[in-house]
């Protein structure tokens, strides 16, 4: 399985060029929450406090999933499997190990779904003045959202790589560095391009562009090949 080659290949594993495209696209997915980031900070009672939160944030989750997967790698070695909670599950003593995965999960998706959900539905359904933030139609398209997230967990949920690999590259980068990038080169073409600018403050939100272009038609193609496979 590309998700674990060490076991079929050993050391040649560790050059495998054909993976980046699907490596790009579970990197990708770790930064899938951020188009909700511009929402959060509106949001703020104290903005100006933003750039502390997020130092601090950032800095929180680097030592937890910096400490999680070294303590992991250490119990289980090479066995270690794409979800841990494969690991644990055949653990017959495990089960406070078990109860705290499943309930790590649910604290996880109670505190970051609504934030993505918001901006899924605001941006479909914007509301109205006048009317209530979540009125019945936007509270039932919230919920066929998560219905729909929870239905593809639970078909693909034997294909975790696979599926948070499609997800980086198919979602995530179009939403976190192709869109931007290009509404960064318009903006700048249309009121802040001229020839005293630098022709290199362009150059790189144009390879973000092309970049992810390639990536994400690539990556999405040997995504979509794993998960029918």
């Amino acid at each position: 399985h590309w998700a674990c080659p060490s076991r079929q290949l050993g050391e040649a594993a560790f050059v495998r060029p054909e993976n980046i495209p699907r490596s790009i696209g579970i990197v990708m997915f770790c930064y899938s929450g951020h188009p909700c980031i511009p929402a959060v900070k509106t949001a703020m009672k104290s903005p100006s406090k933003w750039d502390t939160c997020m130092e601090m944030s950032f800095f929180t989750a680097l030592v937890y999933y910096a400490t999680f997967g070294l303590l992991s790698y250490l119990a289980f070695g090479m066995g270690l499997e794409e979800t841990i909670a494969d690991n644990v599950i055949v653990i017959p003593d495990a089960l406070l190990c078990k109860a705290l995965a499943a309930v790590g999960c649910w604290i996880k998706v109670q505190c970051t779904l609504p934030v993505v959900l918001n901006a899924i539905v605001v941006s479909v359904l914007p509301p109205r003045e006048g009317e209530p933030h979540w009125s019945p139609l936007r509270v039932m398209a919230a919920l066929a959202v998560a219905a729909s997230q929870v239905a593809a967990a639970l078909a693909l949920s034997h294909k975790v790589a696979a599926l948070a690999a499609l997800s980086g590259n198919f979602i995530v980068m179009v939403t976190s560095v192709i869109f931007p990038a290009v509404v960064y080169v318009a903006l700048a073409y249309r009121f802040g391009f001229s020839e005293t600018m630098a022709h290199a403050d362009i150059f790189e939100p144009c390879f973000l562009i092309t970049f992810g272009t390639v990536m994400a038609i690539w990556g999405t193609y040997l995504a979509i090949e794993d998960l029918i496979a």
